[in-house]
């Protein structure tokens, strides 16, 4: 039950932040605001009892394509190697990029299927944003609170502030860091390995339709 319950909440999450927002000069929390209420729209697009195969590909589509406008996938990939990070060519680290964030999809957003008629019943008032902590002119966190089964779970946002404009490149479900877990994995998969094999490793993962680090 407790990987399933973070499997939920890590997916509601991840789709809280993914619709893109039309101000450069909002801060994070505004930002995020506006995106939650934006993905509440998108479910009611959905009828959860009886989404249709075609639909179920047309919800998965969306949510690629919108990711790209709030995810920094570069940096998340970036601290998810680490160290390792540097052992990689300029085309392995391009590549690596495109596979983890394809891999994040296949981890995640496949699940928005499995998990469509629960989430579809979250409402604006079962999250709150609870605080926003500016570290530097560049750096902020986000930090909110999902209601659920009677409790508050807390989620956090970090956001980098790139030319773009805020972006996220990491979430934390109950102090557990999305970045951080897969670091843990990957660090522990090039243990003794060539960076080209993990590489390998992860494309045979999201072809196989992916394999979640939130455990």
């Amino acid at each position: 039950m407790v990987g399933l319950f973070r499997y939920l909440l890590a997916v509601f999450c991840l789709l809280a932040c993914l619709l893109p927002g039309p101000a450069l000069a909002e801060t994070p929390a505004e930002k995020l605001d506006s995106y939650l209420q934006k993905v509440f729209e998108i479910f009611q697009d959905y009828d959860s009892a009886s989404i249709s195969q075609e639909e179920q590909l047309e919800l998965k589509q969306r949510l690629s394509d919108v990711a790209g406008e709030i995810f920094e996938y570069s940096v998340m990939a970036r601290m998810s190697l680490a160290r390792h990070w540097q052992e990689l060519s300029a085309e392995q680290q391009q590549e690596f990029v495109t596979v983890f964030r394809q891999l994040l999809e296949a981890n995640y957003f496949d699940k928005v299927l499995t998990y469509l008629e629960e989430i579809a019943r979250y409402t604006p008032e079962n999250v709150a944003i609870t605080d926003e902590i500016v570290f530097t002119e560049r750096k902020a966190e986000v930090q909110t609170s999902i209601a659920y089964d009677g409790k508050k779970v807390p989620v956090n946002y970090r956001f980098v502030k790139l030319q773009a404009g805020w972006k996220i490149y990491d979430i934390s479900v109950e102090g557990v860091s999305l970045v951080q877990n897969y670091r843990s994995q990957f660090g522990e998969a090039l243990a003794g390995s060539a960076p080209q094999e993990l590489l390998d490793r992860l494309r045979a993962k999201v072809e196989s339709g992916g394999s979640d680090a939130q455990q």
